[in-house]
This record gives C-alpha cells, sequence and structure tokens, in this order.
C-alpha cells in the first residue's frame, strides 16, 4: 500500500529527501562530540534524519498533487503502519 507517484514525482522526492537528510547528518557527522556517541546512538540519529526528511519530502511532493487526496492517504498510510495488527513484509 502507498501512493504512486510519476517518475518525475518521484525524483523530486529523493532530492529533497536526500538533500535535507545530507545536510542534517553533515552537521551531525562534524560535531566534536559524534566520536563519543555509541554506534547505536549514530544509528538512531542517522534512521531518525533519514525518516523524518522522508516525510518532509513526501508532504512537499504531494502538496502539488491532488492535494487533498494524496495528503490524506499519505496520512492514513502512516496511521496504518503503526497499527499493531499490520505485518510489514
Amino acid at each position: 500500500m502507498g501512493i504512486e507517484l510519476s517518475n518525475e514525482e518521484y525524483d523530486k522526492y529523493v532530492k529533497i529527501a536526500g538533500e535535507r537528510a545530507k545536510k542534517i547528518l553533515d552537521i551531525q557527522v562534524n560535531n566534536s562530540n559524534w566520536d563519543k556517541k555509541s554506534d547505536e546512538i549514530k544509528a538512531q540519529i542517522i534512521k531518525k534524519a533519514i525518516e523524518s526528511q522522508r516525510d518532509i519530502a513526501k508532504i512537499r511532493v504531494l502538496s502539488g498533487i491532488d492535494k487533498k487526496k494524496r495528503v490524506k492517504q499519505f496520512i492514513e498510510n502512516k496511521r496504518l503502519l503503526k497499527s499493531p495488527n499490520r505485518i510489514n513484509p
């Protein structure tokens, strides 16, 4: 289950998410405390940065495409993914 994007929409999504995540992670990695963090904490920071920027990119891409329908679809998909009864492959 997901939202089908055109090639152009997907390219825009990947570009926005990637650029934003890279900026955040560059700041984190170049921080003097980065080397002091455990690998587990580093992995959590990286995962959270990527996930949050993907969500922002989805909203930005969807906002220009049949806005109400697409954003509603995105929110519903996020809700279903968090459902305790959902099994993800």
